[in-house]
């Protein structure tokens, strides 16, 4: 049975997915019948893979475009006379202050969210590169700003974590509504400056099943391992297994600060 390998290069890291389909799979379905199972969906459950898709999009992005050890994660708060009446709010608020930010900074390319606690408590988080921390405070008068360190290897994992468990896979549903149980809701937000991923590449692998521990590979010449832990196995709706993993390159510092 043959299946899908799609891979994304993303500045050092490689979003590998595997997965069987039932375009490829079942010989018995016509094109017709392919193309209603497709649609089939409901609405609810495609919004579901819309929200993953871009989700899992912002964090490439974020990879190609950010230099580990080097752009900075800046949280940004609020004074409570000085809180937003909503999240949309407090989003355009942050990016009208961005928006300050890249006028005097024409270069600055940053990806940003606005994020609503479960009691009703907004804040932000940034990610950026080349910015004047005296400059953030001046511009944003409405409460704390605090610069938290970032990862020196890849930054998948933090800007995973802006997402909030939307890629988290390797929980179930209701422990990963507990884990993250403080968070409602959130809005995500980028520079326009941002260079798009290249391309993913995608193949048809004439292979029975993929194998339920990936290897390290070499790509273009270069040699990329499994990052530890990222390697996840499940069955879709349809019934069909997949598997997603991250291959980080290997001259790569992985040393977190």
């Amino acid at each position: 049975m043959p299946y899908i390998k799609r891979m994304q290069k993303a500045g050092n890291v490689i979003f590998v997915n595997k997965y069987h389909t039932y375009r490829y799979n079942d010989p018995d379905i016509s094109q017709r019948e392919r193309r209603r199972v497709k649609y089939q969906k409901t609405s609810e459950k495609q919004q579901a893979i819309n929200d993953r898709n871009s989700a899992q999009r912002f964090v490439e992005y974020g990879c190609e475009n950010f230099t580990p050890g080097i752009a900075m994660f800046i949280r940004f708060g609020y004074r409570r006379e000085e809180k937003p009446e909503s999240l949309e709010a407090a989003h355009e608020l942050f990016r009208k202050f961005l928006k300050k930010l890249k006028r005097k900074n024409k270069e600055l390319k940053y990806m940003g969210v606005a994020e609503e606690g479960s009691k009703g408590g907004l804040h932000h988080h940034l990610l950026a590169e080349d910015v004047d921390l005296n400059e953030l405070c001046k511009l944003w008068p409405y409460g704390e700003v605090k610069v938290v360190r970032t990862y020196t290897g890849e930054l998948s994992q933090l800007i995973s974590y802006l997402t909030k468990g939307e890629l988290d896979d390797m929980v179930e549903e209701k422990d990963r509504a507990k884990q993250h149980k403080g968070v409602k809701r959130l809005l995500r937000t980028k520079s326009a400056n941002l260079h798009k991923p290249q391309k993913a590449i995608k193949k048809i692998v004439k292979a029975k099943t993929f194998t339920e521990r990936p290897k390290s590979v070499k790509v273009d010449g270069v040699m990329y391992d499994v990052k530890a832990g990222s390697e996840y196995m499940g069955v879709t709706e349809d019934g069909y297994l997949y598997q997603r993993y991250i291959l980080i390159r290997r001259d790569s510092d992985r040393r977190v600060t």
